[in-house]
């Protein structure tokens, strides 16, 4: 919480975080329309609010991730939105595994160093 006293650093975690927010939902948008589904705009968002509030329950966040697209398309094609929730989840696991290939370096020598 430290950088967010500096209006600069604010300014860059809110430009972060905007693009973080509309990445995700492009993902959304990218996978539902590969398993055949053609959302609309608000529909991905949806799909990605419903998501994010599942992941939050009891659970877990690949159930979070899973059911997202149950609840916003399963009324018209509940094949299509379960491989979407699977796709969505898949997707989620790779870009954490990524994320811990890239930043776990960085972190451990943080980690290293401070209690050197």
């Amino acid at each position: 919480l430290d950088v967010l006293v500096h209006s600069r650093q604010r300014t860059i975690v809110a430009a972060l975080m905007t693009i973080v927010i509309f990445t995700q939902v492009g993902r959304t948008l990218i996978v539902l329309s590969a398993v055949g589904l053609h959302p609309s705009l608000l529909q991905a968002v949806a799909t990605f609010v419903a998501g994010g509030i599942l992941s939050s329950l009891f659970a877990g966040p690949s159930a979070g991730a899973a059911g997202g697209p149950l609840i916003v398309f399963g009324h018209s094609s509940l094949a299509a939105s379960a491989a979407a929730g699977i796709a969505l989840s898949l997707t989620s696991l790779v870009a954490g595994m990524l994320y811990a290939i890239a930043g776990g370096p960085v972190f451990l020598s943080r980690l290293r160093r401070a209690y050197a």
